[in-house]
């Protein structure tokens, strides 16, 4: 039986996959924040709007329905936006980090060339759309460090078949391994 609470649009979804992984998710678009109501609030399963002072703006329903409750603090076009997000949050995520150069996702400024082109980060990439895999064959000069396989696996995979799912990668590393390749991602940034 289907918890009536559970959402059923494609950002919904999402976050709530974020939160049984223990994230808080926050989806930031032109100048609006969307999060998860708790499954102790008075909306189960809802999405709250709302601007960048945290501000309540209105909220979406499980089902996918927008109700804005201040109208005065939300666009026409703010309302389109969020509304293409209820319906394909990657895309949407996609555009906004490639207009505004930061990921909608963490907030944080892409710097990362594919990021850029991208318009996303690859671990938020990872976190929020799971399904999604890379088709691009991964470079990466970890200099000779030993990532339990990980990079014989990455550097071995031909171009012409998807690479592992980013999720997939991240989860398989433990938080040292985490640490050393978040490190050297710093480092490349900052000689590119």
């Amino acid at each position: 039986m289907t918890n009536i609470n559970t959402p059923k649009h494609k950002l919904g979804i999402a976050m709530q996959q974020l939160l049984k992984n223990g994230k808080k998710p926050c989806f930031r678009i032109d100048e609006l924040r969307i999060t998860m109501a708790s499954e102790h609030s008075v909306n189960p399963g809802h999405l709250y709007i709302k601007d960048n002072n945290w501000d309540y703006v209105g909220k979406i329903s499980p089902g996918g329905i927008m109700q804005i409750m201040h109208q005065g603090r939300i666009t026409p076009a703010q309302k389109l936006i969020v509304a293409e997000a209820i319906i394909n949050p990657e895309e949407t995520a996609m555009s906004y980090g490639k207009v505004t150069g930061t990921c909608c996702c963490c907030g944080r400024t892409l710097t990362n060339k594919l990021s850029i082109e991208l318009g996303i980060g690859p671990i938020c990439r990872g976190f929020w759309f799971p399904e999604t895999e890379l088709t691009d064959n991964l470079n990466l000069d970890l200099g000779g460090l030993d990532l339990g396989g990980l990079s014989d696996k990455i550097a071995m995979t031909p171009a012409s078949e998807p690479v592992m799912k980013i999720a997939d990668v991240y989860r398989s590393l433990n938080n040292t391994q985490r640490m050393i390749c978040l490190s050297m991602l710093e480092d490349i940034e900052g000689r590119e």
